[in-house]
């Protein structure tokens, strides 16, 4: 009979140590959930912030035109009285940056505004921003790094853009281009 309450008070610690064993295996299989779910939602809300959201950081203003159109109605129905020699500025269009390869060797990147004769942007110049940014892509890659070294390089390279995009778009729209970053190297 002893060895019988020996026995059962064995398989009563075996079975204790087993439950206690399982119980510290579930803890353990929260723990690592509740910390997988914590770096999971981080991850997802970084991601948000820099891919997503707002695309505020490096974006183009054309990625919602329903946004932009507020903009650049802000403001336009006030008059501005303008001096003798002064004009209205037309809408203000800010392109993404461009980083092309110059013909020759090296490369310009170059933070390009577009102004508008109007004080609004058509949706005409909206639908086709790709072809425009392909071909001004096309123009820059095809000047050579001294060619745009000089203020004269630049002031041609405005004009040639000018005349890209108005041709492009069939009319004259853009009345001036105002580089606001501009390197070669």
């Amino acid at each position: 009979m002893a060895d019988e309450e020996k026995e059962g008070s064995e398989d009563k610690a075996a079975e204790e140590v087993k439950d206690a064993a399982q119980k510290q295996k579930k803890k353990q299989m929260i723990l690592y959930s509740v910390i997988g779910a914590v770096v999971l939602i981080t991850v997802l809300v970084l991601l948000y912030f820099i891919f997503g959201g707002d695309k505020v950081l490096g974006s183009d203003a054309a990625s919602s035109s329903s946004d932009f159109k507020t903009v650049v109605e802000a403001g336009a129905e006030e008059e501005i009285e303008y001096g003798e020699d002064e004009e209205a500025l037309g809408a203000m269009f800010p392109l993404e940056t461009f980083v092309v390869n110059l013909s020759g060797g090296g490369f310009v990147k170059a933070q390009v505004q577009l102004e508008f004769s109007s004080r609004t942007i058509s949706k005409r110049f909206l639908t086709k921003l790709i072809p425009i940014r392909d071909a001004m892509i096309s123009l820059m890659s095809s000047k050579k790094r001294s060619d745009l070294l000089n203020r004269e390089g630049k002031e041609d390279l405005k004009a040639e853009i000018i005349g890209v995009i108005n041709e492009s778009l069939g009319k004259p729209e853009i009345k001036n281009v105002y580089f606001t970053n501009f390197v070669v190297q």
